[in-house]
């Protein structure tokens, strides 16, 4: 089972990364998952250089797959990050979807 003050944390913590543009640099996508992650496969995981310099990685969603290139530009958001079980708590994270201006 998921730990609710870990995740409690962290999700307290992903408010500062919402709503960041970026740039994709490397992608890649995901058809062996860890098993929270398996209804989800196959996914694409993408390198971001943020706006500032940083760079960071996560899930793309919202996208249709042949637009993911390299240059593209994405905007993180919070959205569900595995499927739970009955009894875990509903996780939210950060992930990016393309940035429309």
């Amino acid at each position: 089972m998921n730990n609710p003050i870990r995740i409690s944390r962290q999700q307290k913590k992903d408010r500062l990364h919402i709503h960041k543009v970026g740039t994709i640099v490397s992608w890649t996508r995901i058809h062996s998952a860890p098993t929270r992650f398996e209804s989800q496969t196959p996914y694409i995981v993408i390198m971001v250089r943020l706006e500032g310099g940083n760079i960071v990685y996560g899930q793309l969603c919202d996208f249709d797959e042949k637009d993911v290139k390299i240059g593209t530009q994405v905007v993180s958001i919070l959205r569900r990050v595995a499927t739970p079980k009955a009894e875990d708590l509903v996780e939210y994270g950060v992930k990016f979807k393309p940035y429309i201006q």
